[in-house]
């Protein structure tokens, strides 16, 4: 499955690994793992 050519439909989000968060700008993904002090990764952007 070629996931950069997948429309993101809540059936998609559902089938793939993490939770989804939406704002007013669209939705963010993310994953929480281990149970140690929390860790916050931010990459790219989508807006400018």
């Amino acid at each position: 499955m070629e996931f950069e050519n997948l429309e993101l439909t809540n059936e998609v989000r559902d089938s793939l690994s993490g939770s989804y968060i939406q704002t007013s700008d669209g939705y963010v993904h993310y994953q929480m793992q281990g149970d140690g002090e929390c860790v916050i990764l931010v990459h790219g952007t989508t807006k400018i």
